[in-house]
């Protein structure tokens, strides 16, 4: 199933498995690196807003006619981390890849807490012919409430690494070969070091907003503009735009849920301080501030 795209680069036949924002970015950075992409999502409206691309809302013709699947299904946090959605689609792929039988590469996309792909997702696949690998994804949401400036926006046409974590050294490079014609530093490493740079990630960008936010606090008591300290702390390259923005709680699909996640997993190997703090702070400011989406 695979064949040789312009430029020389090996083309694959590649199907995202849940095409909501994450999957359909994902999807169309991976047609423009030469490959061949279908969409899978039980949302007929999803599909809808793909344009000119093969669609499906029946999961087997997705792994029919890939031989790559990128689980792009999101996650979310019910008074714990729900992987829910996710473990639901991974089995249902479980007795569609039986009967296919031919090797498929299977990509989780999905925010996953560490350990998740090895605990719960691997023994689902064993005794299948599946390679399966971590490749988080480091988009963001951009909102104009606190900078006009597009370039802060991160999909998966700029994001600054790829992440490929394996098991294997054979499986990670079945998926940097993907990526040949990138040109984004590619950096391998184990499963659950893949699945915790998301966490790492979204929780300093969380932590940043709310260390800011108790300064504006202490600004407003003090009678002290806390924009003009922000701006000019910001003049600091290590700190920047991004590391000062404050003066609502931080919300969004991702920040949120992410950091509450990481918490209750904290919470079960010891005492988690700094993040408690940044989410107490967060819950606070979404009572007296409201919430920047």
């Amino acid at each position: 199933m695979q064949s040789l795209a312009k430029g020389g680069v090996l083309m694959s036949s590649i199907s995202i498995i849940g095409s909501g924002a994450v999957g359909q970015s994902h999807g169309e950075y991976l047609t423009t690196l030469g490959h061949d992409v279908i969409y899978y999502d039980i949302s007929v409206e999803s599909l809808s807003k793909i344009q000119n691309r093969q669609t499906t809302v029946s999961l087997e013709q997705a792994l029919i006619k890939s031989e790559v699947s990128f689980i792009c299904v999101p996650t979310a946090f019910k008074k714990e981390f729900d992987k829910s959605a996710l473990l639901d689609v991974i089995n249902q792929m479980v007795h569609l890849l039986e009967k296919k039988g031919h090797h498929h590469l299977v990509v989780i996309k999905s925010t996953v807490l560490p350990g998740t792909t090895e605990k719960d997702i691997q023994p689902l696949l064993k005794g299948l012919d599946v390679s399966l690998c971590v490749n988080p994804e480091f988009m963001t949401e951009i909102s104009q409430s606190w900078t006009n400036d597009r370039s802060y926006q991160i999909s998966a046409y700029n994001e600054a690494r790829i992440v490929i974590g394996s098991s294997n050294k054979e499986a990670g490079d079945e998926v940097a070969k993907l990526y040949s014609a990138s040109k984004v530093p590619i950096i391998h490493t184990d499963i659950k070091t893949a699945e915790m740079c998301k966490y790492a990630a979204n929780c300093n960008l969380a932590m940043k907003i709310s260390y800011w936010n108790e300064i504006h606090l202490l600004c407003v008591k003090l009678d002290i503009d806390s924009n003009i300290v922000a701006k000019i702390a910001a003049m600091d390259p290590r700190i920047g735009a991004y590391g000062t923005v404050h003066g609502k709680a931080f919300g969004g699909k991702c920040l949120p849920k992410d950091l509450k996640s990481l918490i209750s997993l904290a919470e079960s190997l010891g005492e988690p301080e700094l993040l408690r703090a940044v989410d107490a702070i967060n819950e606070k400011m979404k009572k007296s501030h409201g919430v920047r989406e």
